[in-house]
């Protein structure tokens, strides 16, 4: 369920949740909200830019588009993914 202030939009995947708040409250069409801020429940976050707001929204979902090719493991980040990877090259 969508936590965004003043809507309570459900979804099936967090991966449909993350695509609304993208479009609907933080993506460049998005109304309402000009100044950059989170308006998750409970969350004060401000961001500079676009693009940094919708990385910190990923810190309130379970979505992990990332997959790591020689595991299992799921990253929210691409930074994280690159990261893990390393672990298996040092192996």
């Amino acid at each position: 369920q969508c936590q965004w202030l003043n809507c309570a939009s459900q979804f099936n995947t967090a991966e449909d949740l993350f695509a609304h708040v993208n479009e609907d409250h933080v993506g460049r069409n998005a109304k309402g909200n000009l100044c950059l801020e989170c308006r998750w429940a409970g969350c004060t976050v401000s961001k500079a830019k676009r693009d940094h707001l919708i990385s910190h929204i990923k810190s309130h979902l379970s979505y992990k588009p990332y997959a790591c090719g020689l595991c299992e493991a799921r990253f929210k980040h691409m930074s994280d993914l690159k990261r893990h990877e390393g672990t298996h090259r040092e192996k």
